[in-house]
């Protein structure tokens, strides 16, 4: 072990240094210190000596003064310390080392200095005032410790010659900055060049780099590609992904994990109260009562939706690192201020690019507010001409600070950004085809997604929600990237991150959505 790590230092005894008793060692002696296994190996070391059955030994012969360390680990708790002597003692005799000195403090399996000494007398060594030794073998008589080298004396420097006055000496060149230190730590903090950033060692410490961006953004484009299309987005969104977990602060898998047991608690109160009620609980019983009470605990839950707007923040922050992002929705007459201020919030969660072009094709947008259920039309024919009515509802919002309204105004933009970007429904295919593909290359058979209203059908696999499944009747819509960026910005379905007492994670969703939002352009 290194004698300027810390960590030797201090595991010294009490009233030792680096420059004290252990320095003045002779050569062929030797100094141990037996550790037990609450301790780590300091992996500085320069040669490993021996390994034993239950037992690991290493240390350092440092070639200069003989020394010899060696850090006693016992991978069984059980193992007695005489044998871990026995090995020590054979390993120095093989090294040619005469005697073996044991502080009594290094004996750390002990208690007491007591009951560390009585394990040493018994064990043979003889206490010389200061450590336990025990001869290994028999000095020769012509070999006497080695004296201390008496230190050289030190020449005066000889003082500089003055320059001579026709001779201009050249100034020294400046000193290049010191590397990086590239061996621990995030890449921000190792200041790792961006042209040295790749997919496996980025860490979200730091942008996507652009040379990343350009890569995916070109793959994502190529649908025919088989690294492309959706799955170049999947890629590409799971480097987005760790950028967002990193500025939004906080553990999102630790959260999830909190409300999942939460799940199980209420689940387990409405089984207990069924039982007591009715004498037994079904699964239909239980369920029909749980989506209610954990979407209620989730939107009263002040640390979710706090949690909730760190996320849609850091998303935000994330996808302006490597595009302009939101702009403001040129809208038809007859649009309603309060929906097109919702609108306008939403508009912050999609590329100006894409912003830009609903502006300029499609139909005019004219938003409204409404008590039935939301929705978007790409053409409809009014009193003004062709619009395209984009029409929301006020709701309970999962994210603090923010209007439910807003999410469903996410939703529904999304579904014209699937009507005037063009491609984005070709990746949505892609990925919900992947996803409900079955092993035997069928895709799953379409159910019924509402009881009420079994002419609405979705390929379900293991969405959060049924709907994400949905298939219409006509092309060019899913409800993939509808209810993603809904979960992404506004906190349905718990964010896709499993921050949810109903629902569970689905990463390759949550890539997928932050992969085109982020990688997929508008060719001219």
């Amino acid at each position: 072990m290194d004698r300027n790590d810390s960590s030797w230092r201090a595991r010294q005894p009490k009233g030792t240094s680096a420059g004290g008793q252990y320095a003045t060692m002779r050569s062929n002696e030797a100094r141990i210190s037996l550790i037990n296994n609450k301790h780590q190996m300091n992996q500085t070391l320069t040669k490993t000596l021996n390994e034993f059955d239950g037992l690991m030994v290493d240390g350092v012969l440092t070639g200069r003064d003989g020394q010899f360390q060696v850090n006693f680990m016992s991978a069984n708790e059980d193992q007695h310390l005489t044998d871990g002597l026995a090995m020590l003692e054979e390993e120095a005799r093989k090294h040619g080392f005469f005697e073996l000195k044991v502080h009594p403090n290094a004996l750390e399996d002990f208690d007491t200095p007591e009951q560390s000494a009585g394990f040493l007398s018994s064990a043979g060594y003889k206490f010389d005032g200061q450590s336990y030794v025990k001869e290994l073998r028999q000095r020769p008589a012509d070999i006497a410790p080695e004296p201390a080298p008496e230190p050289a004396p030190v020449k005066p420097a000889p003082a500089p010659k003055p320059p001579r006055p026709d001779v201009v000496k050249p100034s020294p060149a400046p000193e290049p900055p010191p590397a990086p230190d590239t061996s621990s730590g995030t890449l921000s903090e190792r200041g790792v060049p961006t042209a040295e950033i790749t997919e496996k060692n980025y860490d979200g410490s730091v942008p996507v780099p652009a040379h990343l961006t350009a890569k995916y953004q070109e793959l994502i484009r190529n649908i025919n590609d088989p690294q492309g299309g959706e799955q170049g987005a999947v890629a590409f969104g799971a480097l987005l992904a760790k950028r967002a977990d990193v500025l939004a602060g906080f553990d999102v898998e630790a959260e999830a994990e909190r409300l999942r047991k939460d799940t199980m608690r209420i689940r387990n109160e409405i089984k207990d109260g069924l039982v007591a009620s009715r004498g037994h609980a079904t699964m239909d019983g239980i369920s029909s009562r749980l989506e209610w009470r954990v979407k209620s605990a989730d939107l009263s839950d002040p640390t979710l939706k706090v949690n909730n707007t760190k996320l849609r923040d850091a998303y935000r922050q994330t996808l302006a690192e490597i595009r302009p992002m939101g702009g403001t929705a040129q809208t038809g007459k007859r649009a309603q201020k309060k929906a097109i201020s919702y609108l306008n919030e939403a508009t912050k969660n999609f590329p100006t690019e894409w912003v830009e072009r609903s502006n300029t094709h499609g139909n005019p947008l004219v938003p409204k507010m409404s008590t039935r259920r939301a929705h978007y039309i790409p053409a409809r024919l009014t009193q003004d001409g062709l619009t395209a009515p984009l029409t929301m509802n006020e709701e309970s919002s999962y994210v603090d600070g923010q209007a439910g309204a807003v999410a469903v105004a996410t939703h529904e933009f999304t579904h014209r950004m699937e009507d005037v970007v063009p491609g984005i429904y070709h990746l949505e295919n892609q990925f919900r085809t992947r996803r409900t593909t079955l092993p035997n290359g069928r895709l799953e058979p379409l159910v019924p997604i509402y009881r009420h209203t079994p002419r609405e059908k979705a390929r379900v696999d293991h969405f959060a929600s049924r709907y994400m499944g949905k298939v219409y009747g006509f092309g060019g819509y899913t409800e993939i990237m509808s209810t993603g960026t809904e979960a992404l910005f506004g906190g349905e379905y718990g964010g896709l991150t499993g921050m949810s007492r109903g629902t569970s994670a689905d990463k390759d969703m949550r890539n997928f959505i932050l992969g085109v939002l982020g990688g997929h352009t508008v060719k001219n």
